[in-house]
């Protein structure tokens, strides 16, 4: 079959090129669109519910909101696992699905089920699924500092809340936008006991009178002669004078109001969080991507419209988006991969041009790299793998082993024709010299795969990260095998023609570098001829040492990684007021600041 192959490829030499050259530039050019991660796609489907319920103690909310979800969640098709935290005032489900589920049919069977669980939550708490997000999506952090003390804390929370934050979610790709710090505006209606009983007024119905009148209604339409105007009564309350004129009791003549009752004032909504730029309080945006968008391009995106926004912004209010960058550490590590690819490109033309001593078998042995990369961008997109970290780390490790195959097909070819020179036709000096070779080409190159074989068993985030190093290994493995069949003997034909009348038996030995490598193993092979002991000995005492050596070693699941980034945490005991806990991140930050090394706190 081989053979065949061969033999087709020499017959149809213009085809055999043309689909190489559109491979090439259809492959490159996929290639260089792929998207751009750190990792691989690890997101399992994964869907998270929020049950807000204000006032409930965390024992509270584990009964009756926790439980009643968990209960109602549980029996979807394809969940593997759930699991459930209740905190003050809050309940979050969390609820895995297999891998080959699809995350919005998931998604679609939890809101069926939430339907059914309404009847069992306390009134008030209404469940909903948070936003899809990425596993490695928190792709940049943006702070708001005041630089003036006429901006106060509440002006950035609310800038950031209803201004900033509105604009990067209309970003393409953004899945999320989390605020933290700052003081959250609310009006605050404090009751007074004394005035309640004074005025025989109780709390539920102060209550219950604020939440039925800050609304506008309709009243239907008027219509004048040709003209049909829409009737509206504007109830809508807007500041404090106007909540506390809202009527709780009484009657026409003796109403009791709000203001009657209790205070109505300006306030914050008391913080369960807070944040810093620089060790001076701020405001902080954490901005997360969807899964499958490429980083680079929604960091691009998002600079473009606070560039933008940057320009609107009130005096006194410094934006800062240098804080967090994953692009950064990502361009830097693709920048680092590229890089070793090139490294490792030099390196081959230069063992080439040595071992060979001649710049057509150097050319035509470099055809595989390229070819064999544009093959694998082909297949990323027929598999829709990203560039990352594993698939461009699979193409370096293979980058020596791409030229091997054409290497042995070539230099076999330029051994044949200084061996026979014009006494066989070139056409079939060509073919037989690749069909000698076929065979350890084609099995070389299998022994070597089988070796990656077993990544594309592993299952769950194991087999997520290392099945993308082996695709991008293999594919390009196979891609150079096929490539010294095919296009490696059609280039061989056609550069070599003018060459086989003239080489004839001259030069026969090979480039000098070559010779002299060939003396050095002759010796060896002598010498290990004639100690086989001490050859034998050496033999094991090397594997005695690499098995001790390995035994010894550190694992991990993976190698660091150096972001330019350090994340330092404070675990303070349970209980520990947000007071406290500020002040202890404070003396991180103080401490932290006065070191040179490091750019931004």
């Amino acid at each position: 079959m081989l053979d065949k192959l061969i033999s087709a490829s020499l017959k149809n030499r213009a085809l055999v090129l043309g689909i190489a050259a559109v491979l090439l530039v259809a492959g490159g050019y996929e290639l260089t669109r792929r998207p751009l991660d750190i990792f691989p796609d690890l997101n399992q489907p994964i869907v998270t519910v929020l049950a807000e319920a204000p006032g409930l103690a965390p024992e509270e909310v584990e009964m009756l909101v926790t439980i009643p979800l968990e209960s109602a969640l549980s029996g979807i098709p394809g969940l593997t696992k759930v699991r459930a935290s209740s905190t003050d005032g809050l309940a979050i489900v969390r609820l895995e699905f297999g891998w080959e589920t699809d995350l919005y049919r998931d998604r679609q069977l939890v809101s069926e089920r939430l339907a059914l669980a309404d009847d069992e939550l306390p009134a008030g708490v209404v469940p909903e699924m948070a936003p899809i997000s990425s596993i490695t999506g928190n792709i940049l952090d943006v702070g708001l500092v005041a630089k003036s003390d006429d901006v106060t804390q509440m002006q950035l929370h609310t800038l950031a809340e209803w201004v900033v934050r509105r604009r990067l979610m209309s970003v393409p790709g953004v899945a999320q936008v989390v605020v933290i710090g700052g003081e959250n505006k609310q009006y605050q209606v404090l009751a007074d006991p004394d005035l309640l009983t004074r005025h025989d007024v109780t709390l539920g119905q102060v209550a219950e009178a604020l939440q039925g009148a800050s609304k506008n209604t309709s009243g239907s339409y008027l219509v004048l002669g040709d003209e049909e105007l829409l009737v509206r009564n504007l109830g809508r309350l807007r500041d404090a004078d106007e909540i506390g004129k809202v009527v709780v009791a009484g009657d026409r003549d003796r109403p009791v109001r709000v203001a009657d009752v209790a205070k109505v004032s300006l306030g914050y909504e008391y913080p369960r969080g807070t944040a810093s730029v620089e060790g001076a309080p701020g405001v902080l945006m954490e901005v997360f991507k969807q899964p499958g968008t490429n980083t680079l391009d929604v960091t691009a995106a998002i600079d473009s419209e606070l560039e933008a926004l940057r320009e609107t912004l009130p005096r006194g209010v410094e934006l800062r988006t240098d804080l967090f960058r994953q692009a950064t550490f990502l361009q830097r590590g693709v920048d680092n991969v590229i890089e070793a690819l090139a490294h490792g490109a030099v390196l081959v033309v230069v063992i080439l041009v040595l071992f060979l001593m001649n710049w057509k078998a150097s050319a035509i042995t470099l055809v595989s790299l390229p070819l064999s990369f544009a093959t694998a961008g082909a297949v990323f997109y027929l598999l829709d793998l990203s560039l990352n970290t594993m698939t461009l780390g699979g193409l370096a490790i293979a980058v020596g082993e791409l030229v091997d195959d054409a290497i042995v097909g070539v230099e076999n070819v330029v051994k044949r024709l200084k061996q026979h020179g014009a006494a066989i036709p070139f056409h079939k000096i060509v073919k037989d010299a690749s069909s000698e070779v076929r065979g350890p080409i084609f099995s070389g190159t299998l022994i070597v795969i089988l070796v990656f074989l077993p990544l594309f068993a592993l299952a769950g985030i194991e087999g997520r990260l290392f099945t993308s190093l082996a695709w991008a290994y293999v594919v390009s493995l196979l891609a150079s095998m096929v490539v010294s069949l095919t296009v490696t003997p059609v280039l061989c034909l056609l550069l070599f023609k003018k060459d086989a009348q003239k080489r004839g038996a001259k030069n026969q030995h090979g480039s000098l570098v070559l010779r002299g490598l060939g003396a050095a193993v002759e010796r060896l092979i002598a010498f290990s001829l004639k100690s086989p002991k001490l050859v034998g000995a050496f033999s094991i005492f090397a594997l005695a040492a690499t098995l001790m050596g390995g035994a010894f070693l550190g694992s991990e699941f993976l190698p660091p990684f150096d972001e330019g980034t350090v994340l330092v945490m404070s675990h303070v005991p349970p209980g520990t007021s947000l007071e406290e806990s500020d002040r202890v991140a404070r003396a991180l930050e103080e401490r932290l600041s006065g070191r040179e090394e490091f750019l931004s706190v």
